[in-house]
């Protein structure tokens, strides 16, 4: 009995024992497994984080890009206006077309550093990519837009310039023409000067011896009709006669009773007419101006009461 009892107790130590080692192998494998899976949290919580700042990088790159695009978008806008309205400068606008190239240029740069970002991301988001094409392809619009401006530019300052030295051209030929013009209107001017100064004639009428008084005649022979002659004086005093022009001067109504012209001219040349109202009123007719100036310029007539 003492035996069984000593065996009893031996197996029930054991099974103690047993149970003990059971219960302390469960509580480091259930120690193993928190451990596990707080370093799985941990690294989950890093890779969002990490993955958080990867996205807010794309993002941040993303909107820089996009308000590029947006200000390359504006200035174009405005140059397309002040193109349409022709205010500005071909010097202005080179400058500003020059300005957004840069501004491309530097889209591009941030365009290909947010396409390597996304390479070497994790992120999987197609809508980033969709919005970087399409940024991409207005960049390339807009450099095309470039080209064409500028190549328009320089094309209309080409016709501005054939313009330009046409408008000279024009002005050159224009102040020739003035010159030609002034020349010939000088020479017009000269010859009706001399026209005017060679059917220019001069006449006196008067008494032998008003016409000595003014100076007009010098002497005398014998009597008025029976021989005596007067001479006329060359050195006269112009203002002493009338000025009257060939061209206008054909009739000549004398107030006297007899006349007689004292210069010289050709007889088939004139008449004396007797008014048909009047016996003091005479006419001198001059019938062939051309033969009748062409002795003399001077008339003078002496006239009797």
């Amino acid at each position: 009995m003492k035996n069984q009892r000593t065996n009893k107790a031996a197996m029930l130590l054991a099974i103690a024992g047993l149970a003990t080692i059971s219960l302390t192998s469960c509580n480091s494998e259930q120690e193993t497994k928190l451990k596990n899976q707080e370093v799985s949290i941990a690294q989950m919580k890093s890779e969002l984080v990490s993955k958080e700042n990867e996205f807010n990088e794309v993002l941040n790159l993303m909107n820089q890009v996009e308000g590029q695009v947006a200000a390359i978008v504006k200035k174009h806008e405005l140059i397309a206006d002040t193109e349409s309205g022709k205010k500005s400068s071909k010097d202005k606008l080179i400058k500003e077309l020059d300005m957004i190239g840069t501004l491309v240029d530097e889209s591009n740069k941030t365009i290909a550093e947010l396409n390597g970002k996304l390479r070497n991301s994790n992120l999987k988001t197609s809508g980033f990519q969709k919005r970087i094409n399409q940024l991409t392809a207005d960049l390339e619009e807009r450099s095309a837009l470039i080209i064409d401006l500028k190549d328009q530019i320089e094309m209309k300052n080409e016709q501005f310039q054939v313009i330009a030295g046409l408008y000279d051209s024009v002005q050159i030929q224009s102040a020739n023409q003035v010159r030609v013009i002034s020349d010939k209107e000088q020479e017009i001017e000269l010859l009706n000067g001399l026209n005017d100064n060679l059917n220019t004639v001069r006449y006196a009428v008067g008494s032998y011896k008003d016409l000595k008084e003014r100076g007009l005649v010098t002497k005398e022979r014998g009597f008025l009709g029976l021989g005596r002659s007067i001479d006329l004086n060359e050195s006269a005093n112009d203002d002493e006669y009338i000025k009257i022009d060939i061209r206008e001067f054909n009739k000549l109504p004398i107030e006297a009773s007899q006349v007689q012209l004292i210069s010289e001219h050709p007889a088939d040349s004139y008449v004396i007419i007797q008014d048909e109202n009047e016996e003091n009123i005479k006419y001198l007719e001059i019938t062939v101006p051309e033969k009748f100036w062409k002795v003399s310029k001077y008339l003078v007539i002496s006239t009797k009461s």
